[in-house]
């Protein structure tokens, strides 16, 4: 991360601090946040990095992610 910050802000560059639990379904919709993370499934957590691709606010962040309290099964 200091390297990103320090080296590479030319570049747009996104930091996904997943935390990855399983390989089950979907438990719903992850979401960029500052608070406790969520616990994601690797299809969740693709899901999430694919949206960040065109989320302009995410350059040149690095966030953890939780689900949304509407989708959470």
């Amino acid at each position: 991360m200091r390297y990103l910050a320090d080296e590479a802000m030319d570049l747009e560059w996104t930091v996904h601090r997943a935390g990855i639990g399983s390989d089950g379904p979907s438990k719903g919709v992850l979401e960029r946040t500052q608070g406790t993370p969520g616990i994601g499934t690797f299809g969740d957590c693709a899901a999430y990095d694919l949206r960040l691709l065109d989320d302009a606010d995410a350059v040149h962040t690095c966030d953890l992610s939780a689900y949304r309290k509407d989708t959470v099964r």
